[in-house]
């Protein structure tokens, strides 16, 4: 990304999915990535697929994106024309917050999508990035999918 967005466009059947997932995984952290493309100003980006990773850490409150499931997220996204725009991850039971380790392993560049959940439903999401050292949060939108991506 050229630079980071002030707002992520999320179209609704990508946040069931994100928190089906969560439910899924629930009591441990679900995780994966978030492909898309920047959106119609420079100050939006738009997710176009939703790529689930598993969770390669074993302890509660913690996740480790399956390197394999990145590099093979990277290879479909250049061929459907998207990028990796950042992550997703679950806090089961915490608030959609960034933890300490969350932001030691934030990827420059990339945006942390969490969701909090409580009794494994959804319960906040949040969009996080860092900008000049500091922890922005980005505006998140609801949004139909876009007919023009896969």
């Amino acid at each position: 990304m050229s630079a980071l967005p002030d707002r992520l466009v999320l179209p609704a059947s990508l946040r069931e999915s994100i928190e089906r997932r969560a439910r899924v995984a629930h009591p441990r952290e679900g995780c994966g990535l978030l492909l898309g493309t920047e959106g119609d100003t420079p100050e939006a980006a738009q997710v176009h697929r939703v790529v689930h990773a598993r969770n390669l850490d074993s302890r509660l409150g913690r996740f480790e994106l399956d390197p394999g499931r990145v590099v093979a997220a990277t290879h479909r996204a250049a061929l459907l024309g998207l990028r990796i725009l950042g992550l997703w991850h679950s806090h089961p039971d915490c608030a959609a917050r960034p933890s300490r380790a969350d932001l030691e392993r934030l990827w420059p560049g990339w945006l942390s999508l969490i969701l909090a959940t409580r009794n494994a439903r959804a319960h906040e999401l949040r969009c996080f990035s860092i900008r000049d050292g500091a922890l922005f949060e980005l505006d998140l939108l609801e949004a139909e999918p876009d007919p023009d991506h896969p």
